[in-house]
């Protein structure tokens, strides 16, 4: 059981210190463990005991309770159990929180604060749609902002069409259309449309129809891979959506989706440390990118995951924590 009374400060003595913040609500402060769910709480006891090793502490709260470089309130995982802290000092922010123009200012503030991991530009052409789209328009089929007159155009152009939030996760608020009477935008600014891609496949793994490959790069490090395949009658792979995910090793992963994922290394190469996805999908042996993501979710005690591939991945996360600490 966790501590039920705050603590003053943590006790680093020659430690750095970094809080990872999560968006509204993910972290509760009137439960003894930060999070609901008991596999994640596991998971992050654990980010932290590996960052022990290195002479960095961690402490886990929501990005309201930061405030000039310092925590008002978060948890702190003692070893056996989490523990409450208030009016801690940090060296620095692991971004887990969601993003909007908004919350860029924020983590403006962080960076020139304590520094924060990732880059907000980084978290900005990540999360921002329309940005990654005009930042790679060669490799992402069709975007613009879905005012009527440009999905009119899509569908008149290619039949279908994707609707997606502009910023946005977890395949939330995505779905297909195929006429206009399926239109309800209400904000334009705020979603988009895309071209749909058919005839999705990457026939030397076996798969056919729609998929996204996703690779995990830390620095300038491919350190990972795997496949999504979405649940029967959807086409959003999201695991958060009913997709499943299959582990495969990078040897695996066809050369024309290394090379783009090395064009966006380049593209993203002044920014250290970094951590970010990038999501493809193939269609007649062509990659085409789906979306970046700046706060992948690296972890194996919860459901589907396996410690075996993705443990060696948390170690690459925690070298850039490690290095965002020290710098």
């Amino acid at each position: 059981m966790a501590s039920t009374e705050a603590s003053e400060g943590v006790s680093t003595s020659s430690q750095k210190l970094v809080a990872f913040l999560w968006w509204e609500n993910e972290v509760k402060f009137d439960r003894d463990r930060p999070f609901d769910k008991q596999w994640k709480c596991d998971d992050y006891a654990e980010y932290t005991e590996l960052l022990r090793e290195r002479d960095v502490d961690v402490v886990c709260g929501e990005y309201r309770w930061y405030e000039k470089g310092r925590m008002e309130k978060a948890f702190r995982w003692t070893g056996s159990e989490w523990e409450k802290v208030e009016d801690v000092e940090l060296d620095g922010v692991y971004d887990l929180f969601r993003h909007d123009k908004e919350k860029y200012e924020l983590k403006e503030e962080m960076k020139e604060g304590v520094g924060v991991l990732n880059d907000p530009d980084v978290a900005d052409l990540c999360q921002d749609k329309l940005k990654t789209y005009k930042r790679f328009p060669k490799y992402i089929p069709e975007t613009r902002k879905a005012s009527r007159r440009n999905v009119e155009e899509i569908l008149n152009r290619y039949g279908k069409a994707i609707l997606k939030p502009r910023y946005g996760s977890s395949g939330e608020g995505i779905r297909v259309i195929e006429d206009m009477g399926e239109y309800d935008v209400e904000d334009p600014d705020e979603v988009l449309v895309q071209k749909f891609v058919e005839d999705a496949s990457i026939p030397e793994l076996g798969v056919e129809g729609p998929h996204d490959l996703r690779i995990l790069v830390v620095n300038d490090e491919v350190v990972g891979s795997y496949l999504r395949i979405p649940g029967e009658d959807s086409v959003l792979s999201n695991v958060a959506q009913g997709g499943s995910k299959n582990y495969i090793g990078l040897e695996e992963v066809p050369g024309k989706v290394m090379g783009r994922v090395q064009e966006v290394a380049d593209e993203l190469s002044e920014f250290r440390p970094v951590i970010y996805t990038v999501d493809f999908m193939i269609a007649d042996g062509e990659p085409f990118i789906v979306e970046l993501n700046s706060q992948p979710g690296v972890y194996y005690h919860g459901p589907g995951r396996s410690e075996e591939w993705e443990r060696p991945w948390m170690i690459k996360i925690v070298d850039a924590v490690e290095e965002l600490a020290k710098r």
